[in-house]
C-alpha cells in the first residue's frame, strides 16, 4: 500500500514538473520549432555524410579506398595552384570590397570616422572622413556625387 502511495505520488510530482516546464514561453517555442530544426538538420546532416561517404570511394564508386583519393589529389601541383589562386582572389575581393564600399564608412583608415552619411537618412549628405587633425578625406561616393543633397 505504501508502494502504490509512493506511485502516485512520483506520478504527480511528474505531471507537474511536465505541466511547469510547458507553461514557461521558451519550452513552448523550443517544441515549436523543433520540427524545423530536424528539417533543416535533416537537410544539412544526409548531404554532408554522404558526401564525405562519396569521397572516400574509387572512381567506379565500387570499393572503398579511405583518405587515398586525398592523398593523390593533395600531391599534384594543380591542386595548389587552384587554391593559391583562390586565395589570392578571395583576399583581392575583400580588399576592393572594403575600399570601394558604397556609403560613408568606406574607409581603411583605423583613425577614420564618418561625419554623416546617406544610409542614415535621406536628408544627410556623405561629407566624407575627418581626420583627427581635421582634415577631410572625400569617400568615393561622395567624389562622384552620389553623395549630394537633393532639395
Amino acid at each position: 500500500m505504501a508502494e502504490t502511495a509512493l506511485g502516485t505520488i512520483a506520478g504527480a510530482r511528474r505531471r507537474f514538473a511536465l505541466r511547469r516546464a510547458m507553461s514557461r514561453k521558451s519550452s513552448i517555442a523550443f517544441l515549436m520549432t523543433l520540427p524545423l530544426i530536424l528539417l533543416v538538420a535533416l537537410l544539412v546532416l544526409y548531404p554532408a555524410f554522404y558526401s564525405i561517404h562519396l569521397a572516400t570511394l574509387n572512381k567506379s564508386m565500387e570499393r572503398f579506398v579511405g583518405l587515398g583519393n586525398f592523398l593523390f589529389l593533395f600531391k599534384r601541383e594543380t591542386f595548389w595552384m587552384v587554391v593559391r589562386q583562390s586565395c589570392l582572389f578571395a583576399i583581392t575581393a575583400v580588399i576592393c570590397k572594403a575600399v570601394i564600399s558604397p556609403g560613408c564608412g568606406c574607409s581603411i583608415l583605423p583613425t577614420a570616422r564618418s561625419t554623416g552619411c546617406w544610409r542614415n537618412s535621406e536628408r544627410s549628405r556623405c561629407r566624407g572622413r575627418v581626420m583627427p587633425t581635421g582634415r577631410v578625406f572625400p569617400s568615393f561616393w561622395s567624389m562622384c556625387g552620389s553623395g549630394r543633397r537633393s532639395s
